[in-house]
Order: structure tokens, then C-alpha cells, then sequence
């Protein structure tokens, strides 16, 4: 219709008729206004977002508001372990000397007769040198002399005493005759060793002895050794556990001074030293460990013993506390090894209250003080007594009744 419209007006067909023209030219001008209009807003909105006031500036600058770190207050034991070296140390015992008169380049060991862990009982043969025995006696003092018939003095009645104590029928005399003499035989025989007759005493009889009947003469002569010191081996009791041995067979006594064996030995032990203070949180039956870092093997032990006061160690120098732990169990036979003892330190079996150390803050007055969290998130200050911390807890005690207990919140940090 339009064309057909053009064609008939004579119009050019490639041009719109005018009324065309302004309805065209009336459309872009309203497109237009409304681009623009619809920039300007969309500017508005746009720039709004990053214009902000100096007030507004600060407060995006400023840190966030810090919120609190907070922990409950606890009843509980305060424990933390003590990790300190130290050394397995023997135990006592009581160390056995060869008989005076019995070392030299011909004292070879024959013959043992007992073991380690055996009970040693007076009047036992314990071993033999070149063939001669070594027989336990409980005597107040070594044997200073060989004991020849007539002899007299103080030995003559130790002797006479473990005799009777060992069920033989002597007397009290203090002297060497007829009846000692023969009792004398009679022991050794027992010992399963013939009276030994082999030599006169270098020494010459007491001149205050009595002369030896005559029957004393069937047995032995005047002057003659019954009792040779080289054979009695002194004990400090009737019955004594053998707990080392320190011959064998084929060793040479050249040494008066180096014990043949060890009676009585506790039980090997380990020793440390600790400051007062640690020494303090410890008592005698508290379990403790060791580790063997050679073998890697971990063992049990217990507190044997805390000193008074501190003192100095004799062999290290150290100064400290003594402390000695014993082994629950089997000891770990590494007698002078370093271990490396780890001891659950407490200040008591008894659980208290506690916070964590980071808790307690201190005023300028000297007074401690805990923060606490209410219910409605507002915050209170409480008054404490601080005792001793452990492990990173501290023990408080309340100024204030009631204002701090178990399962209270307390500030600790802020985040």
C-alpha cells in the first residue's frame, strides 16, 4: 500500500514522504534523551557506591572490634612431667675381702661352691684356694693370727662362739685346748676337709695359756695350727644372700683389698639430682619411667626416696636435690648407663581450681585478677590468689565467694 501510494503521488521510490521523516527523526530524539537519561541515573548509581564521607572513610579503615578468647576454669590435678638424665647406680651390699693371709701368686682359685642369688650361711664353704677352703664365719674381727693349741685372747673366744652357735660343744675359756681342738677338728671335717696339721704357727704360744693336756697331744702338738686365718672367710651375719660374685675359677687372689664376693646388695637404683623446686612437686611412690636409648628399652620405676635439702654430688658435683627411683620389675642390668628418666611431676593427689597461666593478669597494687564472661556476654573482674603453675594451669583460690568455680568462663586473649 505503500509503495503503491509513492507510485501514485510520483514520488521517488527511494524516499520516504515527509510526514515519514518527521515521525523517524522524532523516534531518535526520544531514543536518545532516553540513552542519555538512562546513563546519567546509571552514573548516579554507580559513583554513589565509591563516594564516601571522611566519617565513613575512617570507620572502613579502622581494625574490626576484637572478640575475646576464652577458656573454662577446671578442678583438676596440675601435673607436667619432669624429663631429667640419670644414672642405674648398684646397690649396696656388703663386700666380702679375702681372708688376711690368704693373697699371693699361689692363691688360685679352685673350687666354687655357691651362686649368685644363694643364701650364704655361717659355717658354709664359699670356695677353695690351691685346694684349701675358704669357710664363712660371723666374727666382730678379722682373724689377726693362725690359732695354735694353747693360744689365748679375744679370737680364740670369737671363734669358740660361732662354734657354739653352729651346734659344736666348747666352752668358754678363751683358750685353745683339748676340747676346742678337738671341736675344731670336728668342723672341718664336716666341712668335708681333713684336719689340717701342715705347718707350727711362726708366732709363739701365749706364755699365760695353759699347758695342753695330755690328750690334746693325740691330736696335735703344742704350738701346732688348728686353725688357719688364711681359711676363715668373716661375715657380718649368720645368714647373708649372695648377690655377686666377683672370682672364678682359675683367678689369683693377689689383691687383699679387692672383695671376693658382695652379701646383702639392694637392688640397682637410679639416681638424679633436681632443682628444690621440682624436687617438691615429687613424693616416694610416685610411677615414673626410663628409656634406654642405646636398646630402646622403656621400663618402669617409682620414687624411692626425696632428700630434705639439697646437697652436692661427691662423684659429678652437681648440686641439687637427691633423688633415687627404684625399678617396678626386672632392673635393667646397665650398671653407670645415662637414662633418660621422664617423672609426672604434681603439686598434689587432690584436684584444684585452675585456669590456664594466661588467664590471671596482675594490677600495679600487686593483686591478681581473673576476667570473667557472664551470662548476658558482659564481662566481670574477680579477685584471685595465684599459687603455683603447672604445666601451663595455675591454681586460684577466690578473694570473692562464689564469684569464680567450676565451669566458669575466664578471658585468656583477644583475637
Amino acid at each position: 500500500m505503500i509503495q503503491e501510494k509513492i507510485r501514485a503521488e510520483g514520488l521517488p521510490a527511494h524516499k520516504s514522504p515527509p510526514q515519514f521523516r518527521r515521525s523517524r527523526k522524532r523516534t531518535l530524539f526520544a531514543s536518545t534523551v532516553a540513552v542519555v537519561g538512562l546513563a546519567i541515573v546509571s552514573g548516579f548509581f554507580v559513583t554513589g557506591r565509591f563516594v564516601r564521607t571522611p566519617e565513613q572513610a575512617a570507620a572502613d579503615a579502622a581494625p574490626p572490634r576484637p572478640s575475646l578468647v576464652t577458656a573454662r576454669v577446671e578442678s583438676r590435678v596440675l601435673t607436667e612431667p619432669i624429663l631429667i638424665r640419670g644414672n642405674v647406680t648398684p646397690g649396696p651390699s656388703t663386700k666380702v675381702l679375702p681372708p688376711p693371709g690368704a693373697t699371693g701368686p699361689d692363691a688360685v682359685v679352685t673350687r666354687i661352691r655357691l651362686r649368685s642369688g644363694q643364701t650364704l650361711h655361717e659355717g658354709d664353704p664359699v670356695l677353695d684356694v690351691a685346694g684349701q677352703p675358704l669357710i664363712a664365719l660371723w666374727l666382730p674381727f678379722p682373724l689377726y693370727r693362725d690359732l695354735t693349741v694353747g693360744a689365748v685372747g679375744p679370737d680364740v673366744e670369737a671363734v669358740q662362739a660361732a662354734l657354739r652357735r653352729l651346734g659344736y660343744k666348747v666352752g668358754k675359756t678363751g683358750t685353745v685346748d683339748s676340747t676346742t681342738v678337738a671341736e675344731i677338728h670336728r668342723f672341718l671335717a664336716d666341712s668335708g676337709y681333713p684336719f689340717p696339721r701342715t705347718k707350727r704357727s711362726s708366732l709363739s704360744p701365749d706364755p699365760s695359756a695353759p699347758t695342753p693336756s695330755a690328750s690334746l697331744t693325740n691330736i696335735a702338738g703344742e704350738g701346732d695350727v688348728v686353725l688357719s686365718r688364711s681359711l676363715v672367710l668373716r661375715t657380718g651375719k649368720r645368714e647373708s644372700r649372695v648377690t655377686a660374685l666377683n672370682v672364678r675359677v682359675g683367678s689369683i687372689l693377689t689383691d687383699a683389698d679387692a672383695a671376693i664376693l658382695e652379701l646383702d646388695g639392694s637392688e640397682p637404683f637410679v639416681a638424679v639430682m633436681l632443682t628444690p623446686e621440682k624436687a617438691r612437686q615429687l613424693q616416694a611412690g610416685q610411677a615414673a619411667s626410663a628409656l634406654d636409648e642405646t636398646s630402646g628399652t622403656r621400663v618402669k620405676l617409682e620414687v624411692a626416696t626425696v632428700a630434705s635439702k639439697a646437697s652436692i654430688d661427691s662423684g659429678t658435683g652437681t648440686s641439687g636435690v637427691a633423688v633415687t627411683l627404684r625399678f617396678k620389675g626386672r632392673p635393667l642390668a646397665v650398671n653407670d648407663r645415662s637414662l633418660l628418666i621422664e617423672i609426672p611431676s604434681s603439686q598434689g593427689n587432690s584436684p584444684v581450681l585452675a585456669v590456664p597461666v594466661t588467664a590471671v593478669y596482675s594490677r600495679p597494687d600487686g593483686t591478681s585478677f581473673v576476667t570473667t564472661v557472664l551470662g548476658d556476654g558482659s564481662t566481670s573482674d574477680v579477685t584471685v590468689s595465684a599459687n603455683q603453675a603447672v604445666g601451663g594451669w595455675v591454681e586460684v583460690k577466690n578473694d570473692v565467694s562464689g564469684a569464680l568455680g567450676e565451669g566458669s568462663i575466664v578471658v585468656v586473649g583477644l583475637r
